[in-house]
């Protein structure tokens, strides 16, 4: 797929009148320098060019506003492109193609990125595809206009990738897509389109989202490994957790996800709170066979709170709490007995225990007298009657 993204970016360049490819060799300029580019006398500044950086380390500076269609890298040194001016890339395609292309260099983007689309409209990739673990691409501000298409960062072979500042897609139509099968660090902000969501999927390899979602219609997340982990506020900021079938998803820091949880299609899927705990709105599992895993086994206490999601139909679905402990973990659904239906509450299990349970005045889950029993230990019926004490 990505040799195809390639090649359809060389074939799209090829037909466009006046576009060149200008290679800056290694050193340190500005882009205005003629005699930094090669061919020699102008700059990479038109619809369609490709301005490639080469074998040697460079450090480059955007001394003006620039326009370009492709931004490629070769060898493996060290680079840097730095501000204060804004580079637009305009590949000016109806293929989809790739639009910022990494190999196995070290590139760090510091200036403001610009993308937009003048041609009929495609997907367009930003990626790295580096056979070593060495190689990184580091992105800081980039604006998304209306490509006619989907914007997608991808991480492949050994390469990373670092988001680091705000992608702002509100202008774009379509999806943002954050993909890696090798390392992808999102600590930044996106801004999606208020109508599409935000698609974050990884392929076995490694995806830290540490950053946060502010617009659109919320985050998909398919695969595993993925991780919320953003220390100065939510990851996902008031915009929905959104899970595909076999979705898993770690929190490494209190409350990452503000809005409510749904599932996007049938399957199971799974929510790790890795001892932190989460306050959201309402759990919705309104289609049927949807079976969400809840972790609570790390040592720590968790507590976990929901809004009321008394007006969803559970049916067909299951919630399963592992390592869910009376008394120490606390999961809460509204502030009063009715944040739950009875058919709801049936379908709750503890360690693969189906029992009677019940929320009490405050909300929160709760077992009954013979459900004690059934999970078989005293220190849980301890739990029981404190949590009923204080709340």
């Amino acid at each position: 797929m990505k040799k195809l993204f390639v090649f359809a970016a060389l074939v799209t360049v090829a037909g466009i009148a006046g576009a060149t490819d200008y290679t800056w060799d290694s050193g340190t300029g500005d882009w205005s320098d003629t005699t930094m580019w090669s061919p020699s006398g102008s700059v990479p500044d038109d619809n369609g060019d490709t301005a490639e950086l080469g074998s040697g380390e460079l450090d480059l500076t955007m001394d003006g506003d620039y326009t370009i269609g492709y931004l490629t890298t070769v060898g493996a040194s060290v680079m840097s492109l730095n501000g204060p001016n804004t580079l637009t890339i305009d590949p000016n395609t109806g293929t989809a193609a790739d639009v910022i292309h990494v190999g196995n260099a070290k590139l760090t983007v510091g200036a403001p990125i610009s993308i937009i689309n003048s041609g009929a409209g495609a997907d367009l990739t930003i990626d790295t595809i580096a056979p070593s673990t060495t190689a990184y691409l580091t992105l800081n501000d980039i604006t998304v206009g209306d490509i006619g298409g989907d914007i997608l960062f991808s991480a492949e072979q050994e390469g990373t990738i670092n988001l680091e500042g705000t992608i702002d897609a509100t202008a774009n139509d379509a999806e943002v897509k954050i993909e890696s099968s090798s390392v992808l660090n999102f600590r930044g902000t996106i801004q999606a389109h208020a109508d599409n969501v935000v698609r974050v999927q990884n392929h076995d390899g490694v995806l830290n989202f540490d950053g946060s979602v502010t617009s659109g219609l919320g985050v998909r997340f398919v695969g595993t490994g993925h991780s919320l982990g953003n220390t100065g506020g939510p990851a996902l900021d008031g915009v929905a957790l959104r899970l595909v079938n076999g979705a898993g998803v770690q929190l490494n820091a209190d409350n990452q996800f503000t809005s409510h949880l749904r599932f996007d299609n049938s399957g199971s899927s799974l929510v790790d709170f890795n001892g932190h705990d989460n306050a959201a709105g309402v759990l919705n599992l309104s289609s049927a066979d949807m079976d969400l895993t809840f972790d609570f086994s790390d040592a720590a206490g968790e507590s976990v709170s929901f809004s009321d999601s008394s007006g969803f139909s559970w049916t067909g679905s299951s919630l399963e709490l592992t390592g869910f402990e009376f008394g120490t973990d606390s999961l809460r659904f509204g502030t009063s007995s009715d944040g739950l239906t009875s058919s709801q509450l049936e379908l709750i299990t503890i360690d693969g225990v189906s029992g009677d349970y019940s929320l009490d005045n405050s909300g929160y889950l709760i077992p009954e007298p013979a459900t004690i029993t059934m999970l078989g230990t005293t220190g849980l019926a301890l739990g029981f009657i404190r949590r009923r004490f204080v709340f």
